[in-house]
Parts: C-alpha cells; sequence; structure tokens
C-alpha cells in the first residue's frame, strides 16, 4: 500500500447487507466479507503476489483479481510488474483519489453460465469517504 492510512472495517451497505469497507486514499469501497482475508495482508504492506493474496483468501484466482482491479480502479492501490526475485506483485494505494462522490457498481469480474456473483463482489458502490 502506498499509504499508511488504509484500513478495514466492517459496516453495512444500504441495503442492510453486512460488508467489509476498505477505505484509503480518500475512498471507500465495499466488499464480501469472504475478501476480509485477501484485503488484511494488504494492509501490512510489502510485496503480494496474486498467488499469495489468492491462498491467504481462498477465492479464485478471478475473484481475487476483480478484487485487486477494483482497488486499483478506485485509485487506492495498483500493481506492478513482477519481481526478478519472486515474480512479485505490489498491491499498494495511491494517495491520490477521486474527488467528490463516486457512485459505481462494483463490475462483475465473473462471467459463468448461471451468471452468478463472484463471490468478492457486494451489492454496495464505491464512494468518496470526503464527503
Amino acid at each position: 500500500m502506498t499509504t499508511g492510512r488504509a484500513r478495514l472495517t466492517k459496516a453495512r451497505d444500504d441495503d442492510g447487507a453486512e460488508v467489509i469497507r476498505f477505505t484509503a486514499a480518500g475512498q471507500e469501497i465495499d466488499f464480501a466479507p469472504a475478501t476480509a482475508s485477501l484485503l488484511r495482508p494488504l494492509l501490512e504492506g510489502g510485496w503480494w503476489t496474486l498467488a499469495d493474496l489468492v491462498t491467504a483468501a481462498t477465492l479464485s484466482v478471478p475473484d481475487a483479481a476483480g478484487v485487486v482491479g477494483e482497488l486499483v480502479d478506485g485509485q487506492a492501490a495498483y500493481v506492478r510488474a513482477g519481481d526478478r526475485r519472486a515474480g512479485a506483485r505490489h498491491v499498494p494505494a495511491t494517495g491520490r483519489g477521486h474527488r467528490g462522490p463516486v457512485r459505481r457498481r462494483l463490475r462483475n469480474y465473473v462471467a459463468t453460465a448461471t451468471r452468478a456473483k463472484p463471490a468478492w463482489s457486494s451489492t454496495s458502490t464505491a464512494r468518496s469517504s470526503s464527503g
């Protein structure tokens, strides 16, 4: 993470469902509770491979990539090219978030025959924590 102010809290979305709220870089992004074990290591800092995050969260690779992609889209994280030592990827938050309210639906990163919602997805939206 590139910001030391990132945090993870339990919250309720607009429909009253329990979510895990990731707050960083002026953004709040709600995720399904299943993602907490993927998001916690990111708060510790350092370099994390996608494989490490998948293992920590017991999510599929597409679901974990969806979570990381959502953080990148919200400018709360970035991914760097592979590290020569172990192929590590870094997923830190940036200090440059969107200005003003951001209302958008979480994207469905996993398409299945039944159109099931990915395990990491929540029904809430990303929004600016600055008001």
